[in-house]
């Protein structure tokens, strides 16, 4: 992976430090590139591939938008668990209607709170969130 990085570091100072997927896509193409691998290089598949995750990403902004002035919510939500055996997307209904599945949602939430608050670790004005989310995954866990 330091190759890669360094791959990756390289593209970006070529770029004024911006590092544009279709830079990377480019510097890829070369059989010797460590990028290589890491792209499908078969037109048909990497088309399907491509279709799929457009389908995943229209799964994820279906909204539903109540009468009474609610937020929109989502419709469908990916746990953790079914990313790690491949399956698919939950009605968030069903989800939040089971006991089970509503804690492993919970888990995610904590999770991606974890992974803000790590991301973030260096930006000083985010403090203060960076705390209250510390506080409610301690909440969420004590429940």
């Amino acid at each position: 992976m330091a190759e890669v990085a360094g791959t990756l570091r390289e593209i970006a100072r070529r770029s004024r430090g911006i590092l544009k997927p279709e830079s990377v896509e480019e510097a890829a193409r070369k059989p010797s590139s460590p990028l290589h691998p890491f792209f499908t290089w078969d037109d048909n598949e990497a088309a399907r591939l491509y279709r799929i995750e457009q389908a995943r990403q229209l799964i994820r902004v279906v909204v539903d938008v109540s009468s009474d002035g609610a937020d929109p919510a989502r419709v469908f939500v990916s746990l953790k668990s079914d990313q790690r055996h491949g399956d698919g997307y939950r009605a968030m209904a069903t989800v939040l209607s089971d006991a089970e599945l509503r804690q492993m949602l919970v888990d995610d939430a904590i999770a991606d709170m974890r992974n803000f608050r790590d991301r973030y670790v260096r930006i000083a004005k985010l403090a203060g969130v960076r705390r209250a989310m510390a506080k409610a995954e301690n909440t969420l866990r004590a429940a």
